[in-house]
């Protein structure tokens, strides 16, 4: 935490994550545990539901950059 930031305030990205455009970065992190899942031979079902929650942040991105390419692009 640095000094000029008081305890307890959001920074912008923490403000960005918990926000309703930001939540599904917070599932990043399934996608390498599902790696590692596969790797450690854990049960299938583990494997595909952290594998299914770690598809929604790159649907997330797949969509904001369709968004962005057809502002563009008209």
């Amino acid at each position: 935490m640095s000094a000029g930031t008081a305890r307890g305030a959001r920074t912008p990205l923490t403000s960005f994550l918990l926000s309703s455009e930001g939540w599904p970065y917070l599932l990043v992190v399934f996608i390498p545990l599902a790696i590692a899942l596969h790797a450690a031979g854990a049960p299938a079902g583990a494997v595909f539901v952290t594998s299914a929650l770690g598809i929604v942040p790159t649907a997330a991105l797949m969509g904001l950059a369709t968004d962005e390419l057809a502002t563009r692009a008209g």
